[in-house]
């Protein structure tokens, strides 16, 4: 993942314990585009490079617009750019004029965060706290909230296990082993 430049637009909301750290304002709702609920949005000058590649690989990621000061996620259906600093935006829970009206004027945030520690870990070797070896750390999912990492196993699957201070029991840099804590039954589900 390409690190994002600094910028002014980062924001840090906390409202009502919903919270968004490293929140960039990436858009703003233009208007309401056709009948079934799509809308035509707006690039902030200054959002990152970064988010045009993950927009354009298919982002999977929430963005967040404020609704009586929470933050409310919105994810993409279809988008289409419109220029260089526009698209045409579908989102999966707006299906209709109305709806999609009502968005009209409101700021489009994501939590587009610098590379952390944890992407660094893939293909480090996973050990339980025994020392057993787990698998290969073969993927890191940016969920926001709720970091992950993939691990693959020789020969049956891989899994995706959260990773947290309280998961994450050591990290070797010259063995290129991490230490975690898997919650009991999270092995089983993707075998």
């Amino acid at each position: 993942m390409a690190k994002t430049r600094k910028n002014n637009s980062a924001r840090k909301f906390d409202a009502n314990n919903g919270v968004l750290h490293g929140a960039v304002c990436v858009a703003t709702v233009s208007k309401a585009f056709g009948t079934s609920g799509e809308i035509l949005v707006k690039f902030t000058p200054d959002a990152p490079d970064s988010l045009f590649d993950m927009l354009e690989e298919g982002c999977k990621l929430p963005m967040f617009i404020n609704f009586e000061n929470l933050p409310v996620p919105f994810y993409i259906e279809k988008l289409n750019f419109r220029g260089s600093n526009g698209a045409i935006l579908k989102f999966t829970t707006v299906n209709d004029l109305s709806y999609a009206e009502e968005l009209v004027g409101a700021k489009i945030y994501m939590e587009l965060a610098q590379e952390s520690e944890s992407q660094g870990l893939v293909g480090f070797t996973a050990l339980n706290r025994n020392g057993s070896e787990i698998g290969i750390v073969s993927g890191f999912l940016d969920i926001p909230m709720n970091p992950c990492l993939e691990i693959s196993r020789k020969g049956s699957g891989s899994f995706v296990t959260p990773v947290n201070e309280e998961l994450l029991l050591d990290i070797d840099e010259d063995k290129r082993t991490i230490t975690i804590i898997v919650p009991a039954g999270l092995e089983d589900l993707n075998s």
